[in-house]
Formats: C-alpha cells, structure tokens, sequence
C-alpha cells in the first residue's frame, strides 16, 4: 500500500511540473508573439496578429476548461503594461471583446477612461461586448466623467446597446432629463429595449412634451413600437409629419383598426402627395379598390407618376386595372406611362387596346403600344396574330405581318415566307420588310433560294437588295460571298 501511495504522489508531482512547463511554454509564447508588435515589417506584424488569434482561439477551445477566463488573465498583464506596443494592445483589446470576462472590465475601463483616444474606442466597444454588470457600472461611470457631447453621445449608445435590464429605469428617467445628449440618447435606447414599459415610457413622452425639441424624435419611436396605442397612432395619423403619418395609417390599416376605412378616405384626398400613394397602396392591397376607384378622378399628374412607378407592389391584375385607367386620363405621359407598362402588367384584356394605339395614328401612343407589344407576357397576342395570318382579309394579313416584327415566333416566321413565295407583291413587300428586322441567317438562306427559284425579275432585285444589306450584318463569312456573287 505504501508503494501504491508513493507511486502516485511521484505521478502527481510529475503532472504538476507537466503543468507548470506548458503554462511557462504558453507565456513564453505570448512573450514572443507580443514582441512581434514592436517590428517595424508591416508583414511581421501581420503575422504577430495571426498568431494572437490562434493563441486566443485554442486557448478558448470548446475542450479547454476556463478556457476565457485563462486566456483574459494571461492577456491583462500585457493590456497594463506600459511597453506593450499599443498595437498589440488595440488586438488584445479586440480580442477581449470576443472571448473577454468580468476580469478585464476594470483594466478596459482605465483604458476608455485614458489619454490614448484610439485605445479608448476599442475599449469602449469591447464593454459594450462583455456580459457582465461591472461594465455597465463603468460605462455609465465614464458617461458622467466626460463633458465632450460626441464621447458622451457615443458611450449613452454603447450603454444603450448592451440592453442590460438593469438600465431601463436609467433611460426612462433620461427622457425628462434637461441633458439634451441623454434624453435623445434615452429615445434610441427604450426603442431598442422594444418591451411593454419602454413602449409605455416613449408612448407616454410623447403625449406629455407637446412642445418638446424631441418631439419628432419621439413621434418617429412611438409609430415604431409595438406596444404603441391605437389611439395614439391615430392620432399620428392625422397630425404627425409626413413619414409618420404614413407609417401610422399603415399599421391601423394592416390592424384592421374600426377607423382605418375613414382615415384610408381621407388619406386619399390628403394635400400631401406621398400620403396618397401611400393610401392609394393600402386600399389596394387590403381589398378596397372601390376606394382608389371613387377617388380616381381626382388624381393631378403627379399621383398618377407615383402610382405608375409603384405597380410591381401590386397584384397582377389589380395593377393592369389601373394601366387601364391611367390611359384614360386627361394626361398624355401618363396615358403613355400606363400603356408602356401593358408590357409587363397586361393579360388577354390588353391585346385589344394595344393593338388598336398600335394601328392608330398619335405617334407616341403608337410607340408605347408598340413597346408593349414586344414585351407583354402572354399568349394570347400569338394566337391573334396567327387568326389574322389565316385571315381571308388582307388587311388583317398585313397587320399580322406587321405585328410579327415585334413578335418573336418561329411559326409566324414559315407564315412569312408562304407569303414571301406568293404571287401578291403587297403581301411580299410587307413580309421582306418584317424580315428586314427578324431575319437570322438561316432565314438569309432560305430567301436566296426562293429568290433564286423566281422568275419574276422585279421579285429577284428586291429580295437580292434586301440580302445584300442584311447578309453583313448577320451572315456568315460563307453567307456573304455567296451574297456578293449574286
């Protein structure tokens, strides 16, 4: 028994001095990556920072017990040392901001408090970091020991950041404090604690310091809480400022507040244009279009604008409505605006109107159908320019062909050459025409061999004119000497 006991009383004395040689290993190698600090080699300084991270990385590993705790005493020493380099005291500092405990609330707080300002603003972004009560103590110690506004603005933001619970009296009081820097300061950091009391306090201000320099400050947090009254936001609604007022209409809306259908009629015809497309939004979105509709003709120019640049909030088909109406107005932009945007909103509803400003003679209406035209997303357009392709009305024809332009179809295309092979030189000119502006190389190809097959030397000069002025353009080296040759 007694060799038992000897034995492992050597073995723990063997494990302590293992101990001690990797703890001295581990400050020696601290030693050497802080002494990498003072070279002047921008490179080894740079790997002096890996290093550091490396050593704070293992030694916080999952696996390490005390891991933090470990690695913040053994960085503090250096932290307090006045040969240091300061940047590896700004890493260190950093690094206490990640892995840092209560230990380093103290030695950080001298630094904030200190003469080095670059120090100070690290240090005071690492306490706002560290979890524990000490440093919101030492925060609210370096606000009250400083007179400058932006260092005070900046440590009531870092106070306000930590939302330490402990705190929320502290800022409440703020708001009806007579130091301007705080009570704005108190407003950021109630709405950034979001519960029932801070709402209250905020609700409460706001109601109680009509006449307060905060007063938008206030208004603006007050429409963003959650806990806010309905009342209150109605009464934002009707009297706060532009922004406000439109954020509070829109949560009454969303709400379903029983007054939201009267203020969304007022909102409509409200003075301030922003307000209105704002309600112009809501109406639509929360199914009451008859709202918009009834107040439609009261829309000036500038509503319209608004509105139009605002349909991708919208519903497809709420949104091709209103294309619809916009053509209506008294406005020739926006009747231009609203027939554009057929392109992207239309259904089968639009293929008529678009087709009927595409045959008529206001020349910008004619361009805006005919942008519509080229983008409109669906088919329908197709299955009318192949009814007018199978037309016994030549009219209809030659608006098919000429629709077929800004219609990429690869069977309209076979349609084309029925005609362009055909014996009616009206239907042949229109169709060389489209091609002039459709045709691949293929297509060049395929017009040399019809051409080629005619007897009709008119028909020949046309289409060999026409190949000559497209074959270099989208031809094949190959395409265009055979093209030459003609």
């Amino acid at each position: 028994m007694k060799h038992y006991l000897s034995y492992l009383f050597l073995i723990l004395i063997a494990v302590g001095l293992s101990s001690n040689s990797y703890a001295d290993d581990h400050v020696m190698a601290l030693d050497d990556i802080i002494e990498g600090f003072s070279n002047d080699d921008p490179a080894l300084q740079y790997e002096s920072r890996l290093e550091l991270l490396k050593y704070v990385s293992t030694g916080t590993a999952p696996d390490q017990k005390d891991g933090p705790e470990t690695v913040t005493d053994a960085l503090l020493p250096y932290l307090r040392s006045l040969s240091t380099p300061n940047e590896a005291k700004k890493y260190i500092i950093r690094d206490l901001a990640r892995v840092g405990t209560a230990s380093a609330v103290s030695t950080l707080s001298r630094i904030l408090r200190g003469r080095n300002d670059m120090l100070a603003e690290e240090a005071r972004q690492a306490l706002e970091q560290i979890d524990d009560p000490k440093a919101t103590s030492e925060i609210q110690r370096a606000i009250r020991s400083t007179s400058k506004k932006e260092e005070r603005q900046n440590l009531i933001r870092t106070l306000a950041n930590r939302k330490d619970p402990a705190t929320l009296d502290y800022f409440i009081e703020g708001l009806s404090s007579k130091d301007d820097v705080l009570a704005q300061e108190s407003i950021y950091a109630l709405a950034k604690f979001g519960n029932v009391e801070a709402d209250k306090a905020l609700e409460t201000a706001y109601i109680e310091n009509e006449g307060s320099a905060l007063r938008s400050e206030l208004e603006e947090a007050v429409v963003a809480a959650a806990g806010t009254n309905e009342t209150t936001l109605v009464s934002i609604q009707k009297s706060g400022s532009r922004g406000n007022r439109q954020a509070a209409l829109t949560r009454l809306v969303e709400s379903d507040n029983a007054d939201s259908t009267n203020l969304l009629k007022l909102s409509l015809l409200d003075s301030d244009s922003h307000v209105r497309a704002t309600a112009i939004h809501l109406a639509l979105a929360n199914g009451k279009e008859s709202l918009v509709s009834s107040i439609l003709t009261e829309f000036s120019r500038d509503d319209w604008k608004n509105l139009l640049g605002r349909l991708d909030v919208f519903e497809g088909r709420i949104a091709e409505s209103l294309c619809f109406q916009a053509i209506e107005t008294d406005y020739p932009d926006v009747q231009v605006t609203g027939l554009k945007a057929l392109g992207t909103y239309g259904t089968g509803k639009a293929v008529d109107p678009l087709i009927g400003y595409f045959m008529g003679n206001d020349k910008l209406m004619k361009q805006a159908a005919t942008y519509a035209i080229e983008r409109i997303p669906n088919k329908q357009l197709d299955t009318r320019i192949n009814r007018m392709f199978n037309s016994e009305i030549k009219e209809d024809i030659l608006l098919g062909i000429e629709l077929t332009a800004h219609r990429a179809s690869p069977t309209a295309k076979n349609r084309l050459f029925r005609y362009v092979s055909g014996e009616d030189p009206e239907l042949f000119r229109a169709s060389l025409k489209t091609l002039s502006t459709t045709a691949d190389e293929e297509d060049l190809y395929r017009l040399m061999f019809i051409a080629k097959r005619s007897k009709d030397p008119d028909y020949r000069n046309t289409a060999h004119g026409l190949l000559k002025k497209l074959a270099p353009e989208v031809g094949s080296p190959e395409l265009q000497a055979k093209v030459k040759a003609l």
